[in-house]
């Protein structure tokens, strides 16, 4: 029976050695928790961190106001832990804050990378998506949150390339 102490004792020793050495974080299993959103707004996930000044970019054109005054309503998830993250891995990491919200926002790589910055917008019930200058952010955020509009009427006035950068108007132009 002497023994059996002195091993439960080494064993004792070690796990706690192991916690102060490597932190109790390290040892847990990881879970990727979807996280809390602090408002009722739509969730806008930095998935790219390459290039700071393109992301500086793209907060001060989400954060203009049209001369109408209308603004998008975004939470901003800032976290190097989304770097990389697919449009699905997105959906299912905010999952259940995903589905009570009409569209979820991407800061991808494109969106870094592309002169005109363009985000990455995604229903999350279907997944179907369609990407939007920063300037015009606020229109498919507010509309699609408010069900004024849906994801088609976006999608037809997306340009060729997927993008929508302005409304046709009534001649088509």
């Amino acid at each position: 029976m002497g023994r059996n102490v002195w091993m439960v004792a080494i064993i004792a020793v070690a796990v706690i050695a192991a916690v102060l050495l490597l932190g109790w974080k390290t040892l847990r299993p990881s879970r990727a928790t979807a996280p809390r959103l602090q408002s009722a707004g739509t969730p806008l996930v930095r998935t790219d961190y390459s290039d700071p000044a393109a992301w500086a970019r793209v907060r001060e054109l989400i954060g203009r106001p049209t001369a109408e005054g209308f603004l998008a309503n975004v939470e901003v998830i800032e976290d190097p832990s989304w770097a990389g993250t697919a449009p699905a891995e997105a959906i299912r990491r905010l999952h259940p804050a995903a589905g009570a919200h009409a569209l979820v926002i991407l800061a991808d790589a494109q969106t870094m990378h592309d002169p005109e910055h363009s985000l990455l917008c995604l229903d999350p019930r279907t997944l179907q998506s369609l990407r939007v200058i920063p300037s015009l952010l606020w229109s498919i955020e507010n509309n699609l949150s408010l069900a004024n509009l849906d994801w088609r009427d976006f999608a037809e006035e997306a340009d060729k390339d997927g993008v929508l950068r302005g409304f046709r108007d009534e001649t088509g132009k």
